[in-house]
């Protein structure tokens, strides 16, 4: 289908909208015209792209049947959720039109945890191995942004979230990574099924001979799927396969575990090792160990060897995840405010112990049940519940006999850990949750906690 034959529209003018936006202006004919549907006012709409007479405006809500009504299709920002769209055969979702633009390789990762470091730490390492890296998607740069940069690139590694995928039929990546699936956005999916669903579109519409590396414990729901029954997959698991396990492991698949060192190997589908890929003792203790799995695993389903880059290389891991901000009076201060599912926080209190941590714990739960995870923060010295749902979790906290206090606001938490802690404690935010109660997203809340721990440390320094 050529869409630019077509009305269309976007709708909202968040990152991806803007993008999208800029995008279709720059490829629509003279006569065609471009439908916004945003909330801003238009004076504000007509600054972001400059005066042009190829946009028509709607405001939302207000004008919002007069836009579908001037359209034939309408590519939406992610956020916006569509379940209640009264015309669902208009939606063309932003990583459809991305498809129809994007002809070098794609390899495109989404998951539940982890997947930003994942991206972020892939782009570097193909950087690292000579390849140009377009780099964007849920990390806050338009995926539309990248084409652009197309004739000068050699991959584009796109984090793709659930509502980037939960419309698309035509995104077919080159290899296409599923980090892992935790129950997360059910106010949304409703359901882990749907959840999971939204997810699979990343590798429905390959074609032969482009990957998949997805989790071992997504097997049996994999292979029950009869469009994904009896292809080739690539999957990891941090546990090594034993024969005869797995009956969905078939005999064209290729398994990633640790062999029994802690070395990340290539087996075949019966466990026999093939290869080892990077020796335990050259894994960076950056990051989470099965994120290594996964890139040793990625690099060399792309034919590109990782030990050799690793010894030539500086990394970091993405701002707000798991990042020192400050030790002030020997208490050590750490932004996870990447961290919007429990299964994030409680892997970065693991990451820390076995130091006594005060944990902030905050945020909005998504239509999960937060309070089924307290029991992995039994060991805390004090959980900090701050922000909208605080006394429901740390009502729940106090009935597993958590040290609980309740703050409203972040700045009263961070206030209340500094005057907790001592000497050799760290204090974490890792919320487990959205931001949304207190912040627009999780970037604002980690900048506003970094900024206190500043100030902090600053009038430390003025008292001496």
């Amino acid at each position: 289908m050529d869409i630019i034959k077509k009305r269309i529209g976007v709708w909202g003018l968040g990152v991806s909208g803007k993008a999208i936006a800029s995008y279709l202006l720059s490829i629509l004919p003279p006569d065609k015209k471009l439908a916004l549907l945003d909330q801003k006012n238009e004076d504000i709409v007509q600054k972001i792209f400059a005066p042009s007479t190829s946009l028509i405006f709607f405001k939302d809500p207000e004008e919002r049947s007069l836009f579908f009504d001037a359209i034939d299709y309408v590519i939406p920002s992610p956020g916006i959720d569509l379940a209640t769209l009264p015309c669902p055969e208009k939606i063309f979702p932003e990583i459809d039109l991305f498809a129809t633009a994007w002809h070098k390789p794609l390899i495109a990762i989404t998951g539940t945890l982890g997947k930003t470091s994942t991206t972020h730490l892939l782009s570097t390492l193909l950087a690292t191995a000579g390849k140009k890296v377009a780099t964007g998607g849920n990390i806050g740069i338009g995926m539309l942004d990248l084409v652009s940069q197309q004739a000068t690139t050699d991959f584009a590694v796109l984090e793709l979230s659930s509502f980037q995928l939960e419309h698309a039929h035509l995104v077919a990546p080159d290899l296409a990574i599923i980090t892992n699936l935790y129950p997360n956005h059910l106010d949304r999916h409703k359901t882990i099924e749907a959840y999971l669903e939204a997810k699979l579109q990343l590798i429905f519409h390959q074609n032969e001979g482009q990957q998949a590396l997805i989790p071992l414990a997504l097997a049996p729901r994999i292979r029950a799927d009869k469009r994904l029954a009896h292809r080739p997959i690539a999957w990891f698991s941090t546990t090594q396969l034993k024969e005869k396990q797995n009956p969905a492991i078939q005999p064209d698949d290729t398994i990633f575990t640790f062999d029994e060192n802690g070395s990340c190997i290539e087996t075949d589908h019966t466990g026999k090792i093939k290869k080892q890929l990077l020796a335990a003792q050259k894994i960076p203790t950056l990051s989470f160990k099965e994120n290594w799995l996964v890139l040793a695993a990625a690099l060399h389903l792309l034919s590109i060897k990782i030990e050799p880059l690793l010894s030539s290389i500086e990394l970091s891991l993405p701002h707000n995840r798991l990042e020192p901000v400050a030790t002030i009076d020997g208490v050590a201060y750490f932004n996870d405010s990447k961290s919007t599912i429990m299964q994030a926080t409680i892997t970065a209190t693991k990451a820390l112990a076995p130091r006594p941590l005060i944990l902030l714990l905050g945020g909005v739960s998504k239509g999960v049940d937060r309070t089924l995870y307290l029991k992995e923060l039994e060991s805390l010295s004090l959980l900090i519940c701050f922000g909208k749902e605080a006394h429901a979790l740390a009502k729940a906290a106090e009935e597993l006999r958590i040290k609980t206090k309740i703050c409203q606001t972040l700045e009263e938490a961070v206030s209340a850990a500094h005057h907790t802690a001592r000497a050799g404690d760290a204090v974490l935010l890792s919320p487990g949750g959205a931001s949304f109660d207190l912040f627009k997203n999780y970037e604002e809340r980690g900048d506003r906690f970094v900024e206190l721990v500043q100030q902090l440390k600053k009038e430390k320094s003025l008292k001496h």
